[in-house]
C-alpha cells in the first residue's frame, strides 16, 4: 500500500521526502539539471546546490549577492580566495556576508595589510559559525573556532 506523506505536493506526484533523498544522491551537475524540471523540484534542490560555495572572483560574489533569500539561507560553507583589496568591493563583500543567516563555516584567504578586520568580523558576527579560517597575504592560513 502506498501512503502519501503530509508534505506531498499536488503539483508533483511524489512525496517531498522521497524527492529530497533522490536529489541528495545526484552529483552537482545532476542537481542543477533537476532544478530545471519543475518549480517544486527547484525549491527542494536549492539546499543541496548552494550548501557549499567556493569563489575566487569578485564577480561571483556580485551575482550571488543578488540571489533570493532562500538561496542565501541555504549557504552553510563559504570559501573565498583573494577576491579583492578595493575598498568599494570589500563593502559589497561585507554586505553579502551579512545576508547569510545560516553560515556555519567560512574561509577567507587573501586579507592584505590594508584590510581592516573590524568590518569583516562585524559582517559575520550574526552567523552561527562553527568554523572560521582566514589568511592574510603576510601570514599562512590560521584555523580556529569563533570567539564570542
Amino acid at each position: 500500500m502506498y501512503r502519501v506523506s503530509r508534505s506531498h505536493n499536488s503539483e508533483f506526484h511524489l512525496p517531498l521526502e522521497l524527492l529530497r533523498e533522490i536529489i541528495k544522491l545526484l552529483d552537482p551537475a545532476g542537481q542543477r539539471n533537476m532544478m530545471l524540471v519543475a518549480h517544486v523540484v527547484r525549491n527542494q534542490a536549492i539546499e543541496f546546490l548552494f550548501k557549499q560555495l567556493s569563489y575566487s572572483r569578485f564577480s561571483q560574489i556580485q551575482r550571488i549577492h543578488k540571489a533570493r533569500e532562500d538561496v542565501k539561507g541555504a549557504i552553510r560553507k563559504l570559501r573565498l580566495s583573494r577576491l579583492t583589496e578595493k575598498a568599494d568591493e570589500l563593502i559589497i563583500l561585507f554586505q553579502f556576508l551579512r545576508t547569510l543567516p545560516n553560515l556555519q563555516s567560512f574561509e577567507y584567504n587573501g586579507f592584505g595589510p590594508s584590510h581592516q578586520m573590524s568590518p569583516f568580523f562585524d559582517s559575520i558576527r550574526h552567523a552561527p559559525l562553527s568554523e572560521l579560517i582566514f589568511g592574510t597575504s603576510a601570514c599562512p592560513l590560521e584555523d580556529g573556532l569563533p570567539v564570542e
